[in-house]
């Protein structure tokens, strides 16, 4: 197991990639860092992000149940008719999986926020992004990890960038 006090900050994309079981790169890295106690974090806006997402799922789903046709579920898929009980389910299993894979979610303060618009003039990112960038400086890590690889070449202008596979190589050598 590793040794050393790398800190990974998590893109949603990543996250997304373990709940979703779809890339095993993804996969292998929060297995590796669960099981090496690493640091991880993410933004408390990908949280939201993730949350929103399961409730889209959920929302599809629904529909999908419905036999709704491809179209009807396309044009009405962003107005989420969900009722408290799945819409707390939603956060619940997010919420559960952060806990499972030990993934710390970062908060910003004021400095932060300063930081946050100190990256939109220094990067070509949208807000969004910028949040997600500010968090992990803000945090203190040393990797951030995303398979977005426009992001990535914005990214390593203030940090390093790696792709999931990248870390767990990395990981794997120490």
């Amino acid at each position: 197991m590793a040794k050393d006090v790398s800190r990974f900050f998590l893109d949603s994309n990543v996250i997304l990639d373990v709940i979703e079981r779809r890339k095993n790169e993804s996969i292998m890295l929060l297995e590796y860092i669960r099981e090496a106690k690493l640091f991880c974090c993410t933004s408390s806006f990908a949280h939201a992000e993730l949350v929103d997402i399961e409730q889209e799922f959920t929302h599809i789903t629904n529909m999908l149940g419905k036999r709704f046709t491809l179209n009807e579920i396309l044009r009405a898929r962003k107005q989420k008719r969900l009722i408290l009980e799945q819409r707390e389910n939603a956060i619940d299993r997010v919420k559960d999986f952060f806990k499972q894979y030990r993934i710390e979610t970062w908060e910003l303060d004021e400095k932060g926020w300063s930081t946050v618009i100190e990256v939109l003039r220094d990067l070509n990112v949208k807000a969004p992004d910028s949040i997600h960038v500010a968090t992990a400086l803000e945090s203190g890590c040393t990797f951030f990890v995303t398979n977005d690889e426009e992001l990535g070449k914005e990214v390593k202008k203030k940090i390093k960038w790696v792709k999931p596979s990248q870390a767990l190589d990395m990981l794997k050598r120490t």
